[in-house]
């Protein structure tokens, strides 16, 4: 066989062959070269190791260069209608426009670590390049749909025998040749997807089941009338509405929304300067075998890094153990960890009652009781165990770091790390910057965050930081409009069905009313001329302390696990209205949302002013990832600033 008979076109845009409009005239301009030069009897189309490609410029959304010539349909077309065999090479990042791009060629070869993916709904759209035709000719109807609603990577490996790729191999560039080659002589043939019948009734019954699921977005119910039409239209027919319905998601609010919040992430503040040489983090000790204790411990050792963790009493070091270890195993059981891997993670941590057995590590990251004197005490037995130039971190979610760090005599080493529960699954960390936190110690603790897997965003030194700040502000403003005459079970559906993962109240039952008045009682005492509701307080007094109670806000039971309204609460506080006097209102769903969503975004402009957060984005993505706001909303400062409220 003679390869030298296959033109090989790669795509080359780093880092991601991005398919903006200059790579798609290259690609069009290419497999015309390769098309009008005789020598040449088959095309392999390829990227590079780390990226087929990534898909549509995300940049150019809702531009002009969107649909510049050559658009998407006219590159796909370039494939499509090659005289000469086209066979896609996919080996790293295939996602997006690029998925679609191969699957317009007339063969696809994958690398088995390649990662294959649908994303679009992800940004408030859905596949407009033919991926909700092609995608359901290629696949079993329900995994065709899966990728198409939930955006989420699959390797070509789990897609081997499904039809989506005529072979899996790590030397995708050459077996992409030889079966180029085959075409060409047609010792091999070839369907294009366009011309295969998809299974109509499975994917018919598939998009029936998921029509019936509740809360359907406007991007998923498009996806769904597209894929629909695979099933039962022309294959051009079914492509026209898929360019229809794209063209108009691509405005709509949600999609804006999305798309915010995508670059919010990417444009997040970091830190001056980086991490010094040596200052990689190998060894990590943890301070408290409690459960924050215990899910950092898991993020970290699930990352690759070692893991001592420390506790004075025996007993509640063994408990941390064995519900340590009962957590991977559950992973395991998940799939969210390799079988295989399970040992590796578990050999990863050490367990010690004394703090001498921190002496080594890179980073100690303290998760004790919430109580200054304590913190106070293990921060200046760090100090006198630990090496120099160890880091030392802090995981209060309220408390001064500054104070902390003045405790020592180094405090350019002390930084917060502000973990948010269940510190294995939330994927948010605040860093907190000290008056005193040197630039290296900042960029290291920032490295680390992104290295176990979370989103970090740096915060100043404020009481409550960001998140937990606004979150007052936002309680404040809750706590008024009950005084007000608003039933709380009134403000947790109106915020629910607007999007919030949780409504206020049932946020206080589950932490628990006892650590909320706390909380407000620390908070009276440091403004004493700030007005606080005495609401709280008195469901602490009357010993509703939330779900650990079995009541709270809410009625819990056996019968009732998610809580029900309390017929006692609504006495409670009617009575309590009394008191307090306040002129009494009927409020809609959506001035609840309203006022709440704006006293988040009022607070976060003070924050922002102060110097606390270096833009609103990052405020944004601190409720994004660590409070529940609905994605598709952007963020409370996103929400405020595009729907006019103040």
């Amino acid at each position: 066989m003679v390869h030298d008979a296959v033109r090989v076109v790669r795509l080359d845009n780093p880092p991601v062959n991005a398919l903006g409009q200059s790579l798609r005239s290259a690609v069009v301009e290419g497999i015309a070269a390769a098309n009008s030069d005789p020598t040449v009897r088959a095309i392999v189309l390829s990227g590079t190791d780390k990226a087929f490609s990534a898909g549509a410029d995300i940049t150019e959304f809702g531009t002009p260069l969107s649909t510049a010539k050559p658009d998407f349909p006219e590159m796909l077309a370039s494939l499509e209608n090659s005289p000469k065999p086209v066979v896609a090479a996919v080996a790293g990042v295939c996602m997006g426009g690029g998925l679609e791009l191969a699957l317009a060629a007339h063969a696809r070869v994958a690398r088995p670590d390649a990662r294959i993916a649908l994303p679009e709904i992800t940004l408030g759209v859905i596949p407009g390049a033919g991926g909700t035709q092609r995608l359901p000719r290629a696949l079993p109807a329900d995994e065709a749909l899966d990728m198409i609603l939930n955006g989420k990577a699959r390797t070509a490996a789990d897609l081997k025998d499904t039809g989506l790729f005529d072979a899996v191999d790590e030397n995708v560039i050459e077996a992409a040749k030889a079966l180029a080659e085959d075409l060409a002589e047609g010792k091999r043939h070839a369907v294009l997807l366009r011309d295969r019948g998809p299974d109509n009734a499975a994917l018919g019954a598939a998009v029936a089941r998921m029509r019936g699921e509740p809360g359907l977005r406007q991007a998923t119910v498009a996806a769904l009338d597209a894929v629909e039409a695979a099933a039962d239209r022309p294959f051009d027919d079914g492509l026209a509405l898929e360019h229809r319905l794209f063209a108009q998601l691509e405005t709509s609010d949600d999609a804006k929304a999305l798309r915010h919040a995508f670059f919010a992430e990417r444009a997040l503040s970091k830190p001056e300067g980086s991490a010094p040489k040596g200052g990689a983090v190998e060894r990590v000790g943890i301070v408290g075998s409690g459960t924050m204790g215990r899910g950092i411990a898991i993020s970290v050792a699930k990352a690759g890094i070692e893991v001592t963790m420390v506790d004075l009493d025996a007993d509640a070091l063994s408990t941390a153990r064995e519900m340590i270890k009962a957590s991977l195993v559950r992973d395991v059981e998940k799939s969210r960890v390799p079988a295989e891997k399970l040992d590796q993670i578990l050999g990863r941590l050490g367990y010690a009652q004394g703090l001498d057995a921190l002496a080594s590590s890179d980073l100690i990251i303290e998760a004790v009781f919430e109580d200054m004197d304590v913190k106070l005490k293990v921060f200046s037995d760090l100090e006198r165990i630990c090496r120099p130039e160890a880091v030392l971190a802090s995981n209060t979610s309220m408390l001064d770091i500054d104070r902390i760090a003045a405790s020592t005599a180094n405090p350019g080493r002390v930084v917060g790390l502000h973990f948010f529960s269940p510190a294995n699954i939330m994927r948010l960390l605040e860093v907190v910057r000290g008056t005193a936190t040197s630039t290296a110690t900042l960029a290291t603790a920032v490295a680390f965050a992104r290295r176990i897997g979370k989103v970090p965003v740096i915060a100043g030194n404020c009481h409550g930081f960001i998140g937990n700040r606004m979150l007052e502000a936002y309680l404040d403003r809750a706590f008024t409009l009950i005084e007000e005459g608003v039933s709380p079970y009134a403000i947790d559906k109106a915020l629910e069905d607007w999007g919030m993962a949780m409504g206020p109240f049932r946020i206080l039952d589950l932490a628990g009313n006892d650590v909320s008045y706390s909380v407000r009682k620390t908070r009276k005492a440091m403004y004493p001329h700030v007005y606080i509701s005495p609401l709280g307080e008195i469901m602490y007094l009357a010993g509703r302390l939330g779900q650990k109670s079995g009541g709270g806000w809410y009625d819990y039971g056996p019968d009732a696990p998610k809580g029900r309204p309390s017929p006692d609460v609504e006495a409670l506080l009617k009575k309590e209205r009394l008191t307090i006097t306040r002129p009494q209102r009927t409020c809609a769903p959506n001035d609840i949302i309203s006022e709440l969503i704006s006293a988040l975004a009022r607070e976060g402009t003070h924050i922002l002013a102060e110097g606390h957060a270096a833009s609103s984005s990052d405020i944004d993505i601190v409720y994004l990832y660590g409070y529940g706001f609905p994605r598709y909303r952007g963020g409370p400062m996103y929400y405020c600033m595009t729907h006019g409220l103040t």
